[in-house]
């Protein structure tokens, strides 16, 4: 379902985070659909979700045929959380 390699891996973790979380946030059943920049030439969406630890995060990511690959993600605040219910982060 998901795609990792060591190129994501190292994104995420340079914020904090791990590959778990932002699968947890991509699945939360609560995620809020956030737009996501595309000007590199590929399709990429976001969404604002909840990790199983409680974590509010943003998760950027693309298709590759029927896997979803995470971008890049961070901690959310601010907009992001007001987006997603008006919950602290």
């Amino acid at each position: 379902m998901f795609e990792w390699d060591e190129g994501n891996r190292s994104e995420i973790a340079a914020r904090g985070l791990l590959s778990s979380e932002c699968e947890e946030a991509m699945t939360d059943r609560r995620r809020v659909p956030r737009e996501a920049d595309s000007g590199c030439g590929e399709w990429r969406a976001g969404v604002i979700g909840r990790s199983r630890a409680g974590r509010l995060l943003v998760v950027v990511y693309t298709m590759r045929g029927d896997r979803f690959r995470v971008v890049t993600a961070w901690p959310a605040t601010g907009r992001d959380a007001r987006a997603y219910g008006g919950l602290q982060p």
